[in-house]
């Protein structure tokens, strides 16, 4: 409480501070989970040249990079040398059309990049542990910066 911090860099910057904590109560982890992003989905890979390519989830092969990356997280967890490629049984489904968000990193400096990630509602079937776990450490890459915080996919009622 009353902890201070600061988002931004040198040219743009907020202060915030801390008023309040809470938890929210996890749901009910199962195979076959909806979900929505809050943030944006980051999922890439190297081309030949060495150069990122971030993915969008209507990618062919997104959906197994997206599992690939949850194996990886697990193994580390879990400190074992779990064989990365032996995949489990997921299915990957896209729900709505997905929007592109750039987000620009470490801007008037040298190191300036951009990172690239995507909010869109998807379909997971994949083992309890990889559900839960891309729902509490986030799904996808560059979570330490934000990217792939997601909440379950809300009803939405006909009126």
């Amino acid at each position: 409480m009353q902890q201070q911090f600061m988002l931004g860099d040198k040219s743009t910057r907020v202060d915030f501070e801390v008023t309040g904590v809470e938890t929210i109560a996890p749901p009910t982890f199962q195979t076959v989970m909806k979900y929505q992003c809050l943030s944006p989905i980051c999922v890439s890979r190297l081309r030949d040249d060495h150069t990122t390519e971030y993915l969008s989830p209507e990618a062919v092969g997104y959906g197994k990079l997206l599992v690939q990356n949850l194996m990886r997280k697990s193994s580390a967890l879990v400190s074992t040398t779990r064989n990365s490629e032996a995949l489990p049984d997921f299915q990957f489904r896209l729900l709505n059309t997905p929007r592109k968000k750039g987000v620009h990193i470490k801007v008037n400096t040298s190191a300036h990049t951009q990172v690239v990630g995507y909010l869109f509602h998807f379909e997971l079937t994949a083992p309890v542990e990889l559900q839960e776990l891309g729902y509490d450490a986030g799904f996808g890459e560059k979570n330490s910066m934000g990217f792939g915080c997601v909440e379950l996919l809300k009803v939405q009622k006909d009126d």
